[in-house]
């Protein structure tokens, strides 16, 4: 940035135009006609002021009396925009003419000057000077006698400058407008507009709005329009770049507010330009303590953009300052000013878009280094993320053959997250980060969510995993809250990698990752803290997919086959109820029990096919029990994907109409964890099955973290003990207070209570000592086909327990 604002200091410097000495010139002002003015008395003329020529709008031509050299190389130069200028020679003969919008003859116009050259010739010639009809200023003309070539030369090389600068400032525009809709920024828009406005104000200077319209009163609105507004809008954007509302909120309000005094100065700069524009010059000199004095404490707070203003707007202190001094006091403070302010005033309008256009590539490169981190780098935990395992798959890596891949999981990280929010749970994932990057691993990767990876040698397994233990015994305290971490690691070896013909495996270090993954899939399934992967689970994982494969078919081919476990009332024994379960009856695997395809099929959606074929064969069954005499009520388990079912009331309302089931004769089954998965929503549905005559039960009570104001909430008839509470209790332990527990609470509820898995005698005595109201497992019965369901019940239609009554049947 320092580089580019040097540069464009040394090409102004040396572009600035070298100042002539004025020649003895004298003028006279009032008479209009030629004659008049040459035969007017000698004493009326006076000496031309340094200053020029002061032309007055509405008043009488002046006229200035030259005594023309004989160089052939000399010109005179009238420094002024906005005249009219007509030159004779003594005779009245009109020698040279010209006017900024009309053809000049004998003349050579330029950007600030009206040159004639003199042709060697002598003598003595007159100019009538006017101020241009649609100028609204006085205006003071400089007079000079030059070097024609070199002043032709200087005035090319401004053009060119000036062109250039309006090119750059155009395509400064183009890349701000690509910047604000590309980044969807109101600031970069404004940017936009704020470079457009200075463009058209070097445009007007350039003439291009006569060039191009040849309407001298269109060029006039168009400088009366564009310089308010580029006044505003630089006020706007240097308010919003510099974020001033942040740290001067007084001084935006201040700079906001003389924007609009800006805006609402362009019709009277109309109708009387020179009051007006002095008006323009008290704002600005008003607006510049309070700009840098916001840019001052913004750059103290490190805004870069604070400091860019203040470096961008020094050419307005060195410029219209001491010009605006000078026009009050009637001294010329500095001698050159005056004639280089053109050339310094365009370095003020294009600076402040020349260090942006800087500032934008600067982020530019920024964002894209920032995007290429994100890339490959968590912004949570600050480690490498997935998308890294390519680059750690480097030579000097993959030259090993001794890796060990370990996949820590963090267990209950989902119920943490969803009980603490996710601000914490953030803080969480970079604790663990930090303690993971402690264990002296060769190298730690998120992968995603609460799942690492963590690469280390054979060598160093087992102190890395000794390493790890001791990191997560000690609990995390996150905002004041203490929580216990533990892990679940599923880990592969590379010497256990099946190399394939004739070399070693492609990407050994992603094959590793996916091998730990399948071993912390089974950690996390059967509640372990370490598993190593085998051959032997990738067979089974494959046959896993294949059965999800061929699960989509099972309906169609009538694989499905309906089971019936019973449940026993304890006080008297009767068996009036039933669950109902389902078995695949697989043509070359044999009967696969639900385990090993309901999983699968809630991941994948499936579950919604097998619970509308539950439904179908329970609603038929139940309506075929009742017609006999012999009804039973049969529960129905309900998965999370069947409550975001928005059909499932309409199917299971078609179904009774179907069947002409008896809806008390069915008992929809949710367990804890899926009623709990969005319980506004749970409670919605339940509310809606149970005005539809259903009665409805939680599963696995216990397991689920569930709230106990939503179990009160919530219209079920029936809790359901998870096993986990019953086996091995016994009377006195503690597992027994809170088995103890449970059964009350479900009846102080009003709610029957059923223990699932009894499969023992002790385990029966036990909840009838508890007075639970009903047991369901391998005691009583384990799940029977229908036919046999219904000749057990034939059997025991007074279960007595301690007698072998049991009744099994085969697949």
């Amino acid at each position: 940035m320092s580089r580019m604002l040097f540069l464009v200091l040394g090409l102004l410097l040396a572009a600035l135009p070298v100042a002539h000495a004025a020649a003895p010139l004298h003028y006279r002002c009032g008479p209009a006609s030629v004659a008049a003015a040459i035969a007017g008395p000698e004493g009326g003329w006076l000496a031309v002021p340094t200053q020029g020529v002061q032309l007055l709008r509405g008043a009488a031509p002046c006229w200035v009396r030259i005594a023309m050299p004989a160089r052939t190389d000399a010109a005179v130069s009238f420094a002024g925009k906005r005249i009219a200028l007509t030159l004779y020679d003594a005779r009245g003969v009109l020698l040279a003419q010209a006017d900024r919008y009309g053809s000049p003859l004998n003349a050579v116009q330029t950007l600030d000057h009206l040159v004639f050259p003199t042709s060697g010739s002598g003598g003595t010639a007159y100019a009538r000077l006017l101020l241009d009809p649609y100028s609204g200023y006085d205006q003071a003309v400089a007079i000079d006698m030059v070097a024609l070539s070199s002043t032709l030369e200087r005035e090319r090389r401004q053009r060119t400058f000036q062109v250039a600068a309006f090119a750059s400032l155009l395509v400064i525009t183009l890349v701000a407008m690509l910047f604000a809709f590309a980044m969807r920024s109101l600031n970069y828009g404004l940017f936009s507009l704020y470079v457009l406005s200075i463009a058209a104000v070097v445009a007007f200077r350039l003439n291009l709005p006569h060039e191009l319209g040849r309407s001298p009163q269109l060029a006039w609105i168009w400088f009366c329009a564009m310089y308010p507004l580029a006044n505003a809008l630089g006020l706007l954007v240097m308010v919003r770049l510099g974020h001033f509302h942040r740290h001067s909120p007084l001084a935006a309000r201040v700079l906001l507010g003389m924007a609009a005094a800006f805006l609402l100065l362009a019709p009277f700069w109309y109708v009387a330009a020179g009051p007006t524009d002095q008006v323009n010059s008290v704002l600005h000199v008003a607006c510049l303590p309070v700009l840098y004095l916001a840019c001052w404490r913004g750059w103290r707070r490190g805004d870069t953009v604070c400091l860019l203003i203040l470096v961008s707007s020094l050419p307005i202190v060195v410029v219209w300052l001491p010009l605006f001094i000078a026009d009050l006091s009637g001294t010329v403070l500095l001698p050159g000013l005056a004639a280089n302010a053109e050339w310094l005033g365009l370095a003020s309008d294009i600076l402040l878009p020349l260090m942006f256009l800087g500032l934008l590539a600067q982020r530019t490169l920024a964002v894209r280094e920032q995007a290429s981190y994100l890339e490959l780098n968590d912004t949570v935990t600050g480690l490498p993320n997935r998308a890294d395992l390519q680059r750690l798959e480097s030579a000097a890596l993959s030259a090993r053959h001794d890796l060990v891949v370990l996949v820590p999981n963090v267990k209950r990280f989902r119920v943490i997250n969803e009980a603490m929010g996710t601000r914490i749970g953030d803080r969480l994932l970079a604790e663990i980060g930090r303690r993971l990057r402690q264990i002296g691993a060769l190298h730690v990767v998120r992968l995603h969510a609460d799942q690492f990876c963590v690469v280390t040698t054979e060598a160093q397994c087992d102190a890395v995993r000794a390493r790890l233990a001791a990191q997560f015994s000690v609990p995390a305290t996150v905002n004041g809250q203490v929580i216990d971490l533990n892990l679940a690691v599923g880990a592969a070896r590379e010497s256990e990698l099946a190399l394939p013909p004739g070399g070693s495996p492609r990407s050994p270090l992603i094959r590793l990752v996916r091998n730990a993954e399948i071993a912390l899939d089974v950690a996390r399934a059967h509640c372990l803290d370490w598993v190593e992967y085998d051959t032997e689970l990738e067979s089974g994982r494959q046959s896993d997919l294949g059965l999800l494969s061929e699960l989509g078919r099972a309906i169609e081919r009538e694989e499905f086959r309906l089971y019936l476990q019973p449940k026993v009332r304890l006080y008297d024994g009767a068996v009036v109820s039933a669950e109902a379960l389902v078995r695949w009856q697989h043509p070359a695997r044999g009967l696969i029990t639900p385990e090993h395809f309901v999983p699968f099929a809630e991941k994948t959606g499936c579950i919604r096919m097998i619970t509308q074929w539950v439904l179908t064969e329970v609603m038929a069954l139940a309506a075929q029990l009742r017609a006999s005499g012999k009804p039973v009520q049969i529960a129905v388990n309900l998965s999370a994907r069947d409550l975001d079912d928005t059909g499932l009331l309409a199917l299971l309302t078609g179904l009774l109409q179907r069947f002409g089931t008896d809806p008390a004769d069915i008992r929809l089954e949710l367990t804890e964890h899926s009623a709990m998965a969005d319980p506004t929503v749970t409670m919605q549905v339940m509310g809606s099955l149970r005005k539809a005559g259903f009665s409805l039960s939680i599963d696995d009570f216990g397991t689920g973290y569930s709230s106990l104001s939503y179990l009160q909430k919530m219209p079920v008839a029936e809790l359901k003990i998870d096993r986990a509470f019953i086996h091995r209790v016994r009377p006195g332990l503690d597992g027994f207070i809170l088995l103890q527990s449970i059964v009350e609470l479900g009846h102080r509820l009003g709610l029957s209570v059923v223990a699932e898995g009894v499969e023992t005698i002790d385990e029966w005595e036990m909840l009838r000592a508890l007075r639970c109201d009903y047991i369901q497992g391998y005691f009583a019965s384990p799940a029977l086909t229908v036919a046999a369901f219904a000749r057990w019940r034939d059997a025991n239609e007074v279960f007595i327990a301690g007698k072998n009554r049991r009744q099994e049947e085969s697949a």
